[in-house]
Protein backbone atom coordinates (compact mmCIF):
# COMPACT_ATOMS: atom_id res chain seq x y z
CA UNK A 1 0.00 0.00 0.00
CA UNK A 2 1.57 3.31 -1.07
CA UNK A 3 1.07 6.73 0.48
CA UNK A 4 -1.35 8.81 -1.61
CA UNK A 5 0.19 11.75 -3.48
CA UNK A 6 -2.11 14.72 -3.25
CA UNK A 7 -2.24 17.99 -5.11
CA UNK A 8 -0.36 20.61 -3.07
CA UNK A 9 -2.62 23.13 -1.32
CA UNK A 10 -0.90 25.98 -3.18
CA UNK A 11 -1.75 24.42 -6.52
CA UNK A 12 -5.37 23.94 -5.47
CA UNK A 13 -5.58 27.59 -4.37
CA UNK A 14 -4.11 28.75 -7.69
CA UNK A 15 -6.63 26.64 -9.60
CA UNK A 16 -9.51 28.00 -7.52
CA UNK A 17 -8.44 31.61 -8.05
CA UNK A 18 -6.82 31.41 -11.47
CA UNK A 19 -9.61 30.18 -13.71
CA UNK A 20 -11.14 33.03 -15.72
CA UNK A 21 -14.81 33.15 -14.72
CA UNK A 22 -15.86 35.58 -17.46
CA UNK A 23 -16.83 32.69 -19.75
CA UNK A 24 -19.34 29.87 -19.38
CA UNK A 25 -16.47 27.36 -19.52
CA UNK A 26 -14.61 29.22 -16.79
CA UNK A 27 -17.65 29.43 -14.53
CA UNK A 28 -18.40 25.74 -14.98
CA UNK A 29 -14.80 24.63 -14.50
CA UNK A 30 -14.32 26.88 -11.48
CA UNK A 31 -17.41 25.39 -9.82
CA UNK A 32 -16.13 21.87 -10.53
CA UNK A 33 -12.66 22.63 -9.12
CA UNK A 34 -14.23 24.15 -6.01
CA UNK A 35 -16.43 21.07 -5.49
CA UNK A 36 -13.41 18.78 -5.86
CA UNK A 37 -11.34 20.83 -3.41
CA UNK A 38 -14.04 21.43 -0.82
CA UNK A 39 -15.65 17.99 -0.62
CA UNK A 40 -13.05 15.50 -1.88
CA UNK A 41 -15.64 13.67 -3.98
CA UNK A 42 -14.86 11.54 -7.00
CA UNK A 43 -15.12 12.92 -10.51
CA UNK A 44 -17.97 10.53 -11.27
CA UNK A 45 -19.97 12.00 -8.37
CA UNK A 46 -19.63 15.47 -9.85
CA UNK A 47 -20.51 14.19 -13.31
CA UNK A 48 -23.68 12.56 -11.90
CA UNK A 49 -24.63 15.55 -9.69
CA UNK A 50 -28.20 16.57 -10.51
CA UNK A 51 -29.95 19.89 -10.09
CA UNK A 52 -32.22 18.39 -7.42
CA UNK A 53 -29.15 17.24 -5.43
CA UNK A 54 -28.63 20.87 -4.43
CA UNK A 55 -30.97 21.98 -1.65
CA UNK A 56 -30.63 25.76 -1.81
CA UNK A 57 -33.11 26.37 1.04
CA UNK A 58 -31.35 24.09 3.54
CA UNK A 59 -27.80 24.77 2.25
CA UNK A 60 -27.19 21.06 1.60
CA UNK A 61 -25.61 19.19 -1.28
CA UNK A 62 -26.05 15.49 -1.97
CA UNK A 63 -23.49 13.47 -3.95
CA UNK A 64 -24.58 10.12 -5.38
CA UNK A 65 -22.78 6.94 -4.34
CA UNK A 66 -19.81 5.80 -6.40
CA UNK A 67 -17.67 2.64 -6.62
CA UNK A 68 -19.95 0.71 -4.28
CA UNK A 69 -19.66 3.39 -1.61
CA UNK A 70 -22.32 5.42 0.10
CA UNK A 71 -23.95 8.67 -0.98
CA UNK A 72 -22.57 11.78 0.70
CA UNK A 73 -24.59 14.70 2.05
CA UNK A 74 -22.76 17.85 3.14
CA UNK A 75 -23.37 21.45 4.08
CA UNK A 76 -23.37 23.65 0.97
CA UNK A 77 -20.47 26.00 1.67
CA UNK A 78 -21.19 29.59 0.58
CA UNK A 79 -18.26 29.76 -1.87
CA UNK A 80 -19.40 26.56 -3.59
CA UNK A 81 -23.05 27.62 -3.53
CA UNK A 82 -22.22 30.98 -5.11
CA UNK A 83 -20.21 29.37 -7.92
CA UNK A 84 -22.92 26.78 -8.56
CA UNK A 85 -25.60 29.49 -8.58
CA UNK A 86 -23.59 31.59 -11.04
CA UNK A 87 -23.16 28.62 -13.37
CA UNK A 88 -26.71 27.25 -13.11
CA UNK A 89 -28.44 30.64 -13.29
CA UNK A 90 -26.30 32.43 -15.87
CA UNK A 91 -23.97 30.08 -17.76
CA UNK A 92 -25.50 26.61 -17.89
CA UNK A 93 -27.05 26.00 -21.32
CA UNK A 94 -30.81 25.53 -21.52
CA UNK A 95 -31.39 21.80 -21.34
CA UNK A 96 -33.85 19.18 -20.19
CA UNK A 97 -31.01 17.16 -18.68
CA UNK A 98 -31.14 16.96 -14.87
CA UNK A 99 -27.34 16.85 -14.44
CA UNK A 100 -25.79 20.09 -13.20
CA UNK A 101 -22.75 20.11 -15.47
CA UNK A 102 -23.12 19.97 -19.23
CA UNK A 103 -20.78 19.97 -22.21
CA UNK A 104 -19.86 23.34 -23.69
CA UNK A 105 -21.01 22.71 -27.27
CA UNK A 106 -24.28 21.68 -28.88
CA UNK A 107 -25.91 19.32 -28.47
CA UNK A 108 -25.52 20.16 -24.78
CA UNK A 109 -25.43 16.96 -22.78
CA UNK A 110 -24.18 15.63 -19.44
CA UNK A 111 -20.42 15.23 -19.19
CA UNK A 112 -19.63 11.94 -20.95
CA UNK A 113 -17.30 10.33 -18.39
CA UNK A 114 -15.24 11.08 -15.29
CA UNK A 115 -12.08 11.23 -17.41
CA UNK A 116 -13.61 14.31 -19.09
CA UNK A 117 -13.23 16.08 -15.73
CA UNK A 118 -9.65 14.90 -15.29
CA UNK A 119 -8.88 16.20 -18.78
CA UNK A 120 -10.37 19.57 -17.85
CA UNK A 121 -8.28 19.73 -14.66
CA UNK A 122 -5.10 18.82 -16.58
CA UNK A 123 -5.89 21.51 -19.16
CA UNK A 124 -6.42 24.15 -16.45
CA UNK A 125 -3.18 23.15 -14.68
CA UNK A 126 -1.32 23.57 -17.97
CA UNK A 127 -3.03 26.91 -18.78
CA UNK A 128 -1.97 28.30 -15.41
CA UNK A 129 1.59 27.02 -15.84
CA UNK A 130 1.46 25.00 -12.62
CA UNK A 131 4.21 22.47 -12.05
CA UNK A 132 3.28 19.49 -9.90
CA UNK A 133 5.63 17.20 -8.00
CA UNK A 134 6.33 13.79 -9.53
CA UNK A 135 3.74 11.14 -8.75
CA UNK A 136 0.90 13.58 -8.07
CA UNK A 137 -2.36 12.94 -9.89
CA UNK A 138 -2.97 15.67 -12.47
CA UNK A 139 -6.67 14.80 -12.54
CA UNK A 140 -9.58 14.77 -10.14
CA UNK A 141 -8.15 12.16 -7.78
CA UNK A 142 -5.36 14.49 -6.64
CA UNK A 143 -8.07 16.68 -5.05
CA UNK A 144 -9.53 13.67 -3.23
CA UNK A 145 -6.13 12.77 -1.79
CA UNK A 146 -5.53 16.39 -0.77
CA UNK A 147 -8.93 16.57 0.95
CA UNK A 148 -8.40 13.34 2.87
CA UNK A 149 -4.84 14.30 3.81
CA UNK A 150 -6.08 17.62 5.23
CA UNK A 151 -8.80 15.87 7.25
CA UNK A 152 -6.65 13.13 8.81
CA UNK A 153 -6.04 14.00 12.44
CA UNK A 154 -8.56 16.86 12.34
CA UNK A 155 -11.80 14.88 12.29
CA UNK A 156 -12.67 11.53 13.85
CA UNK A 157 -11.77 8.62 11.57
CA UNK A 158 -15.45 7.58 11.29
CA UNK A 159 -16.32 11.09 10.05
CA UNK A 160 -13.61 10.86 7.39
CA UNK A 161 -14.99 7.49 6.27
CA UNK A 162 -18.43 9.10 5.92
CA UNK A 163 -17.11 12.22 4.16
CA UNK A 164 -15.32 10.08 1.58
CA UNK A 165 -18.38 7.84 1.13
CA UNK A 166 -16.46 4.65 1.91
CA UNK A 167 -18.26 1.53 3.11
CA UNK A 168 -15.06 -0.26 4.13
CA UNK A 169 -12.86 1.51 6.71
CA UNK A 170 -9.81 -0.15 5.10
CA UNK A 171 -10.38 2.06 2.04
CA UNK A 172 -9.90 5.12 4.24
CA UNK A 173 -7.04 3.66 6.27
CA UNK A 174 -4.51 4.47 3.54
CA UNK A 175 -4.95 8.18 4.30
CA UNK A 176 -3.85 7.68 7.91
CA UNK A 177 -0.36 7.07 6.52
CA UNK A 178 -0.08 10.74 5.59
CA UNK A 179 -0.58 12.01 9.17
CA UNK A 180 3.15 12.19 9.83
CA UNK A 181 2.79 14.46 12.87
CA UNK A 182 0.33 12.04 14.45
CA UNK A 183 2.58 9.09 13.64
CA UNK A 184 5.59 10.83 15.20
CA UNK A 185 3.65 11.52 18.40
CA UNK A 186 2.46 7.93 18.59
CA UNK A 187 5.90 6.43 17.94
CA UNK A 188 7.69 4.86 20.88
CA UNK A 189 11.31 5.84 21.51
CA UNK A 190 13.88 3.37 20.21
CA UNK A 191 15.63 1.54 23.08
CA UNK A 192 19.05 3.12 23.60
CA UNK A 193 18.24 5.85 21.06
CA UNK A 194 18.17 9.62 21.56
CA UNK A 195 15.44 11.02 23.77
Amino acid sequence: MSVPRSLPDGCIAQLQCGIDRSTAAGTRDSAIVCLLAMYGVRGVQIRRLRLDDIDWRRDRIHFPAAKGGRPIEQHLVAEVGNLLFQYVRHDRPESGHPEVFLTLHEPFSPLPCASYLSGMVKKRIKQLGLVLPDGVSHGTHGFRHAFASRMVGKVPFKDLIDQLGHRDPASTLIYSKVDLDGLRQAALPWPGGEQ
